[in-house]
């Protein structure tokens, strides 16, 4: 994988691009701000070779299908839902949900460095997915003559529905909690699934909804799908909604993501997954992706690692809370002092379940040029980067999205923390 540099070689047609770049973002991916909110986002897109990107592609969908597995395995095998220690609020939910097919959106974090390696699944709700559709088509749009190929995810979400059983007459319903801010990706949706075809969708705080009879309504229309756009974690603080959620799916409503989708995003999966005492469930092909992808991971209270071994090979290890973080809480030994990384180890061991070790990857830099001052200046800065294939699983499939490429001066990459963003685009040939 390579980064396009081509900007400081055409810096007035970089600049003058620059300003289309946004003017088009602000019309077409920010239906509500109009593009007042911005992000650092690097026009100089990375590009994977054809041979790069079908081995990545074909890895992820073994890993993902091994993810699957495990996790449906929680509900029979006591040792993995152990391993797992799902939240005691959300137990009954993802009980609820056993039955149901994992379908929906995710979308992987790992470091391109020689090889790709795998350090977290985001399934619970990713957001931006129709906002970094228009992003990266616009970037591909900037430079026509690389071979490149693009995602439509608007288009592959309208696939979803139908074979989730949603008909283009039916009303969905787009939902978020009322303390989100920024909600233009909302918004966006209706857009793009309306050009899809899409006739009737609507979208609002969940607290708007009217809940009789085991169903939802909206202004008096019922309510027969929801696009889930919020986390889990902030769904079960709105009074009475997760109950009225469940008799909804029982009486017919269709939920993307769905709460058995919760499962993947479980850091401790990761760990289950490593285990090699778990690769009975698991395929040849699934267990080569697993040792090829993910780095050593391991729940702390698992005995084949030890608070001496974390204290000795310090910079070799990075600890995260098994369950949602937003970059909170993530500990790299590398970036410790032995003081703060004996701190962090009293913290973490103090409810060890709670807990992943995970071998610290190599993390990438680039010099990521960037276009500022109203479109009139170019600096270059030396940043850290990850990837984040978006995917897609069907219920017998996956189809790969958008790669959105995050960068950072932090090792911990996150865009709510002030990183910047451009993409990852396949080479056609």
């Amino acid at each position: 994988m390579h980064k396009h540099d081509w900007i400081v070689k055409n810096k007035e047609e970089a600049l003058a691009k620059d300003k289309s770049f946004w003017g088009h973002l602000s019309k077409e991916a920010y239906p509500i701000t109009k593009g007042e909110l911005r992000i650092p986002i690097s026009i100089e897109p990375f590009i994977l070779s054809k041979k790069e990107n079908t081995e990545l592609e074909a890895d992820l969908a073994f890993l993902l299908s091994a993810a699957k597995k495990i996790a449906q395995a929680y509900y029979t095998d006591p040792r993995i839902e152990e391993v797992l220690a799902i939240d005691k609020d959300e137990r009954g939910l993802i009980l609820s949900a056993k039955e149901k097919d994992f379908t929906g959106i995710v979308r992987v974090d790992l470091f391109y460095s020689d090889t790709p390696r795998i350090v977290e699944i985001n399934a619970d709700y990713p957001d931006g997915f129709f906002m970094h559709d228009v992003t990266a088509h616009a970037m591909a749009n900037l430079i026509p003559d690389l071979n490149i190929e693009t995602k439509n995810h608007a288009k592959i979400f309208s696939d979803l529905l139908t074979v989730e059983g949603v008909t283009k007459d039916m009303y969905i319903f787009i939902g978020y909690d009322k303390e989100r801010a920024f909600i233009d990706e909302f918004q966006l949706t209706k857009v793009k699934l309306e050009e899809q075809g899409w006739k009737n969708i609507s979208i609002g705080t969940f607290e708007d909804l009217e809940f009789k009879g085991s169903s939802f309504y909206l202004n008096d229309m019922k309510i027969d799908a929801i696009r889930r756009g919020s986390e889990l974690s902030k769904i079960r603080k709105i009074p009475g909604l997760i109950p009225r959620l469940l008799e909804a799916e029982k009486n017919g409503a269709i939920i993307i993501n769905n709460f058995k989708m919760r499962l993947l995003g479980y850091k401790s999966l990761l760990a289950a997954l490593w285990d090699d005492s778990f690769h009975s469930y698991l395929n040849k092909d699934e267990v080569s992706a697993i040792k090829k992808l993910l780095p050593p991971t391991f729940k702390l209270d698992d005995q084949k690692i030890t608070r001496e071994m974390l204290i000795k090979e310090k910079d070799t290890w990075v600890i995260k809370p098994i369950d949602l973080t937003e970059g909170s809480d993530v500990f790299v030994g590398q970036a410790c002092s032995e003081k703060d990384w004996g701190s962090a180890l009293d913290q973490v061991y103090s409810n060890p379940k709670k807990w992943i070790a995970q071998h610290k990857v190599v993390i990438p830099e680039a010099i990521f040029n960037m276009i500022g001052n109203g479109h009139s200046t170019i600096s270059s800065q030396k940043r850290k980067f990850d990837c984040n294939p978006h995917i897609i699983l069907y219920k017998d499939k996956v189809e790969m999205g958008v790669t959105l490429v995050r960068f950072s001066d932090s090792q911990v990459l996150n865009v709510a923390k002030g990183g910047g963003i451009t993409y990852a685009f396949p080479a056609k040939d």
